[in-house]
């Protein structure tokens, strides 16, 4: 328990302190960009329905949108990545140059263009950001990282406390990359009562309603014999078997740590409490939502997070499915990568909390779970809600 309030102690500290500054290399050509529409906020309905058609026939064209997989498994096939226009719900398919665009895709909205550097190139950099040599600080520090379709170069998010590595990086990858410094760590509401619903601190042991360090997801049911009913959370706030609290308040113990850093996933359970389809989504209106399904999210998408301590926030745009963050334990791969319009909305202590699209008035769609944050709390990872179903064997709870 020391052990564990000593490492979050020191990740609210890295998280705090953000420190700005971008030691990037080379710009990429003109004709390695993607222009999109400037604007923020959400898609109307019919933008919405058309990126997710795009989508679709992209996806079944080359293969896109696999789970888990490698960056350098897309590059494969070809395929850099997509770029989603906000305001004509265009998707963009960027291809390698030796693949080229495949045949024409009748999609509304599909179009692909040919970007810069080579497969090969860019999966010898993947291979230089997982293999974590290139300095001697690399292996001790953490960053964030996926690959762009808009300008086909990686972007990494450093921990600020080591430029000399972000700076050997940039130079290693020099125009296959753009590295950015900021703070970097996997990331009740506060005294969750039975019924327990997701978006609740957490906490191993009792404690005080202020003590709690993690958040939890999405109620579930186990697909095991016993179907048993509980949560989930990051595999990073517990070990197996921990009593987990909110606050002075029983939720359940641990279970299901397996496979991590590649998936950084836990379960909860109890055979004593119970557990419901909602998630808390103060501070305002309304303060929960039931979970009525999924969503698979995609480029372009916008979501919400709600972790215990930053609060639901909104509007949050997916830039990769396909996002990667590392840190002295290893990298975690195949995750949500969010940003907010260079906001703040991830902190320390927010990990394991919902990732969902709001759906009518009260109600919200499953779209998967905070791991981490880097930039400084501009720039967040998830797992995806399938992801953590499959990982489990269990099932999210829905009405």
């Amino acid at each position: 328990m020391v052990k564990i309030s000593l490492l979050v102690a020191g990740l609210a500290v890295a998280l705090v302190a953000t420190v700005s500054g971008p030691a990037q290399g080379g710009p990429a050509g003109p004709d390695c960009e993607v222009a999109v529409s400037n604007v923020t906020g959400e898609q109307d309905v019919d933008v919405d329905a058309r990126h997710h058609r795009a989508h679709q026939a992209i996806d079944a064209a080359i293969g896109a949108g696999r789970a888990k997989e490698r960056i350098a498994d897309q590059l494969r096939r070809g395929l850099i990545g997509t770029v989603a226009d906000p305001v004509t719900g265009v998707v963009t398919a960027v291809m390698t140059p030796e693949f080229g665009p495949p045949e024409r895709v009748k999609a509304d909205g599909a179009r692909f263009v040919t970007g810069c550097h080579s497969a090969s190139e860019l999966i010898e950099a993947e291979d230089v950001l997982t293999g974590r040599s290139w300095h001697p600080d690399a292996a001790r520090s953490a960053f964030g990282f996926s690959l762009h379709g808009a300008d086909s170069r990686f972007h990494v998010a450093f921990d600020a406390r080591y430029p000399g590595a972000a700076a050997a990086l940039a130079a290693r990858l020099g125009d296959r990359v753009k590295v950015t410094l900021g703070a970097a760590a996997r990331a009740g509401r506060l005294d969750d009562g039975r019924p327990h619903f997701g978006g609740a601190g957490l906490r191993e042991g009792s404690g005080s309603m202020y003590s709690n360090w993690c958040t939890s997801g999405f109620s579930v049911r186990r697909n095991a014999s016993d179907g048993q009913y509980g949560s989930i959370t990051a595999g990073h706030c517990f070990n197996d078997g921990a009593s987990i609290y909110s606050g002075p308040k029983y939720y359940g113990y641990s279970w299901g740590k397996w496979n991590y850093p590649h998936h950084d996933v836990l379960g909860i359970r109890s055979g004593s409490e119970t557990y419901d389809n909602v998630i808390h989504v103060d501070p305002c209106c309304p303060s929960t939502r039931t979970v009525v399904g999924r969503h698979y999210p995609r480029v372009g998408d916008y979501v919400c997070f709600s972790g215990m301590v930053t609060r639901a926030l909104c509007s949050i745009r997916v830039q990769s499915t396909g996002g990667v963050f590392c840190d002295p334990k290893g990298c975690t791969g195949g995750l949500i990568e969010g940003v907010r319009n260079g906001e703040v909305f991830v902190r320390s202590g927010d990990s394991g909390g919902p990732i969902y699209v709001r759906t009518g008035s009260n109600s919200a769609l499953a779209a998967g779970m905070i791991v981490a944050g880097a930039g400084g709390g501009t720039l967040a990872y998830g797992e995806m809600i399938h992801v953590i179903e499959s990982h489990l064997n269990v099932t999210l709870l829905t009405s």
